[in-house]
C-alpha cells in the first residue's frame, strides 16, 4: 500500500513539474519588482509592465476588466 501511494504521490509531482511552462522575469516599471511572465509571450523587458499592486494603484485593473 505504502508503495503505490509513494508511486502516485511520484507521478502526481512529475505531472506538477512538467506542466508548468517555462517563466520570463521582467521588472515593473513603477516600482521595479520583478514580474513574472510566460516565455512564449513575447514580452520583453523594453515593454512597459507594471506588477498587480501598481496596476490597481494606477486604477488600470478597472480598465482591462480584471
Amino acid at each position: 500500500m505504502k508503495k503505490l501511494l509513494g508511486l502516485t504521490l511520484m507521478i502526481a509531482l512529475l505531472a506538477l513539474l512538467s506542466s508548468c511552462g517555462e517563466k520570463k522575469i521582467l521588472h515593473c516599471d513603477g516600482c521595479g519588482r520583478e514580474v513574472e511572465v510566460a516565455a512564449s509571450s513575447g514580452m520583453e523587458e523594453e515593454w512597459i509592465v507594471f506588477c498587480e499592486d501598481c496596476e490597481k494603484g494606477l486604477g488600470l485593473s478597472s480598465i482591462l476588466g480584471e
